[in-house]
């Protein structure tokens, strides 16, 4: 696709789901992007029953030209209402908001109602419903890295995290950034080798080249997430990590289903996560992030039995899960791992 025929520089995508007491500062995060091109938000909430619907239809008739016939437009189907419209005030922010009719996750569809927008767009970012932007010039620098860097195909950044439950507010680790030899530099690039193994990506955080997206990457994966996502656009080049903190992510939400999961349960999902992938790709790479994760969650399950005494029972059934955990990691007969 020629430059002239992209209609969005970006599309940002925000999936949301009873964030009713949230989403209005994802919202602001987006208007408040200072640009030079023009960005859609594809907001698309899943049935909430919150109320979160009335707030955002509120935002809209409060910060949108709902009435511009020239720009703003209303659609219905089976599935959803969508309402397109242009910010009063930033010309350049266009909201594409899609109210489901019924709950597509309980349902297991992926539908991507906003296709449209993807198709025309040259850059994805993205936002869930309860996190948000506080940068803004975000989308801009992320933008110029990228349009300056065609080798570079995902652009992320800094983040704080906002503990809900002790009220704490503090900047997530970084491990290239927090080393006393690299904290003076903006940004620094990666590989997927580094993005397996050293996690400094939130998806509040993450801008991708659109080319660089496996359509229906999802498909034939059991324990689909955001990490299949980005190790497709990954394996088709280069990370940048910039220095600037961009955004809040909201850590113990009472809606989130992964993020109210103890630290065990957690380890283990992200276990089966990598198993997957290793198995269906065959990435000596992936194979070998997979089992940091194996010792890794041994370790936390070992940790996991309480009261400062070992029970038997309870310790040989971990063990004797992981000898099969490890087998179902290693029944292909994957080449030996090889440095890169």
């Amino acid at each position: 696709m020629g430059e002239e025929q992209y209609k969005w520089m970006v599309c940002v995508r925000c999936m949301t789901y009873n964030q009713a007491s949230y989403i209005v500062d994802a919202m602001n995060g987006f208007t408040m992007q200072q640009t030079t091109f023009p960005y859609v938000c594809a907001i698309v909430d899943d049935a909430s029953t919150d109320g979160e619907p009335d707030v955002i239809r509120k935002y809209l008739d409060e910060h949108f030209n709902l009435d511009d016939q020239m720009i703003a437009r209303h659609e219905e189907t089976d599935d959803y209402v969508m309402t397109f419209a242009q910010h009063k005030e930033n010309r350049n922010c266009h909201f594409a908001v899609y109210f489901l009719k019924y709950n597509h996750y309980g349902k297991k569809r992926k539908e991507p109602y906003y296709e449209c927008f993807l198709k025309s767009a040259r850059y994805f970012a993205s936002c869930e419903g309860d996190d948000y932007w506080t940068e803004s010039r975000k989308l801009q620098m992320q933008y110029d890295y990228l349009e300056s860097h065609p080798e570079v195909v995902l652009s992320c950044h800094r983040w704080s995290i906002l503990d809900l439950k002790t009220n704490s507010l503090y900047q997530a680790k970084n491990v290239y950034f927090d080393s006393k030899k690299h904290w003076k530099e903006k940004s620094f690039e990666f590989d997927l080798n580094f993005y397996l193994n050293t996690w400094v990506t939130k998806t509040l955080t993450c801008m991708v080249r659109a080319s660089a997206v496996k359509k229906d990457y999802y498909k034939g994966y059991k324990y689909a997430r955001d990490v299949h996502y980005y190790y497709y656009i990954m394996a088709e080049g280069r990370g940048v990590c910039h220095a600037f903190n961009g955004g809040i992510y909201r850590k113990n939400v009472p809606t989130s289903i992964y993020g109210n999961l103890d630290r065990v349960s957690q380890q283990s999902i992200n276990c089966k996560v990598y198993e997957e992938i290793a198995m269906v790709t065959q990435d000596p790479l992936v194979r070998k992030a997979a089992q940091k994760m194996i010792v890794i969650d041994c370790i936390n399950r070992l940790k996991s039995v309480g009261g400062g005494y070992f029970v038997v029972t309870t310790m040989l059934n971990k063990i004797y899960n992981y000898i099969d955990f490890i087998k179902r990691v290693f029944r292909h007969h994957v080449p030996p791992i090889s440095s890169r």
